[in-house]
């Protein structure tokens, strides 16, 4: 069966409520991390809907998409190319990434320059790690139990939320899906692109890094911060306050970065 990437918002194949009327302004493209989907930015629309077009990725495996490419040693770069396909189709866009979602919009960057205006990154992931850092990292993504699963919110949020009963199960059922733990093994040490990749990029990047992020490590950042030519970082006030998925715990401070930064 054919593989696809599910693109939600104005004119595309599912539509989030308000962004129907978000047809002035920039083109936003927004691609959530790994066990998400397109509701995890939905916060954002509020903010952001009246005065630009937002549309939103769902990766193939999640939300509305089909499955995972194949099951293959070639997963990560099938879902790569799966992404790509249906990113050819769209407007040149502000690429808003979160985590995974941030590594695809690196890659976006990297394969299709032309449909990528600038970069908005939360705590992407992709860059290349010490061994011993990345398999923390992969572990972390091992969930099998409610306690776990209790662990990893406390590493994902700033704050521990106050509905994590709920929200444990809820993690729980989304890591029950076994196409979620054969991309989690695919990825390498080695990260999804190269230090000459990033430094050939003419967009202009912005990265916010939570201080509070619990899921990704700082030798990640430092490594973007080396090598990205046109980055500007987050206000450090704000990345006091946030973990790994500020827009979902303080999406209005997101949101006006966001409109600064495109400004």
């Amino acid at each position: 069966m054919e593989r696809s990437a599910t693109v939600r918002g104005p004119r595309a194949t599912r539509t989030l409520p308000e962004g129907e009327t978000a047809l002035v302004g920039r083109d936003l493209l927004f691609i959530h991390g790994i066990g998400a989907d397109a509701a995890s930015w939905v916060s954002l629309v509020p903010y952001l809907g009246r005065t630009h077009t937002l549309r939103f990725l769902d990766l193939p495996g999640h939300g509305a998409s089909d499955d995972f490419p194949d099951e293959g040693d070639r997963l990560v770069d099938s879902l790569a190319d799966t992404v790509v396909a249906a990113v050819e189709a769209l407007p040149s866009s502000v690429v808003i990434g979160n985590s995974l979602g941030g590594a695809i919009s690196l890659l976006l960057a990297v394969r299709l320059p032309s449909k990528v205006q600038s970069l908005f990154l939360l705590s992407p992931a992709g860059p290349p790690l010490d061994r011993e850092v990345f398999e923390g990292v992969i572990g972390q993504f091992d969930i099998r139990t409610t306690s776990q699963a209790r662990v990893f919110l406390r590493k994902l949020f700033a704050t521990f939320p106050y509905n994590s009963v709920m929200l444990a199960p809820l993690i729980l059922s989304v890591w029950a899906r076994p196409g979620l733990h054969r991309l989690r093994l695919a990825f390498s040490h080695e990260g999804l692109f190269s230090a000459d990749d990033v430094r050939k990029f003419q967009v202009p990047v912005h990265l916010s890094w939570g201080e509070q992020d619990g899921v990704l490590p700082r030798q990640a950042r430092d490594w973007l911060l080396e090598h990205l030519p046109r980055v500007e970082r987050a206000d450090p006030a704000d990345e006091a306050k946030e973990g790994h998925s500020p827009q979902i715990e303080r999406p209005r401070s997101v949101a006006r970065r966001i409109l600064r930064f495109v400004g």
